[in-house]
């Protein structure tokens, strides 16, 4: 039966038929020409189609083909899906950090203020404020023959540092030091 329409299609090519039948066991099917070599047939009920080997082999190159880009295509979805969960992933992971370091920042930052505070307070108990006066008897030696005289030494203080004014019998000097405390 395929070789008879085989030929009956080759046949109708061949002579330039406008109109072509099937006839099988004396009943006549007309065929309908649909275009690419491509010709559409009702027999017995049944829609089918008559296509040219050529034609086939080239529709089933074009179906390799576009599976092939298919599947390339599904590939780099799959690639690009991946890469967007982890993106995601991170993106949660890093807003998760970074509200732990608002949290840590504002612990310190409470700490620190807290300690500063009870520096300020210790300070003031102690009565180490940012500035000072001094005064200062002192008992030393010099001059030939040695012998022991009293000096008295007034000073002003910032800070830690001070700056004091020396003098006794026979002796007047200025003294810049630093004062620095031991934590006791």
């Amino acid at each position: 039966m395929r070789l008879l329409l085989s030929w009956i299609i080759i046949g109708a090519n061949l002579l330039g038929a406008q109109d072509i039948t099937l006839v099988k066991q004396g009943q006549a099917y007309p065929v309908r020409d649909v275009g690419n070599g491509i010709y559409a047939v009702m027999f017995e009920g049944q829609p089918f189609l008559i296509i040219a080997q050529s034609t086939v082999d080239s529709l089933l190159k074009k179906i390799e083909q576009l599976t092939a880009e298919n599947n390339r295509h599904r590939r780099v979805l799959a690639a690009q899906d991946s890469l967007l969960k982890a993106y995601q992933n991170f993106e949660h992971h890093a807003r998760q950090q970074v509200k732990l370091q608002k949290q840590l920042i504002a612990t310190a930052d409470s700490l620190y203020m807290g300690y500063q505070q009870l520096y300020q307070r210790a300070r003031q108990l102690v009565g180490y404020g940012k500035y000072a006066l001094w005064g200062q008897v002192t008992i030393a030696r010099w001059g030939e023959p040695p012998t022991t005289r009293p000096l008295g030494s007034l000073g002003i203080g910032f800070e830690n540092w001070i700056v004091g004014y020396q003098f006794g019998q026979q002796f007047q000097g200025i003294t810049v030091g630093i004062r620095w405390p031991v934590g006791w």
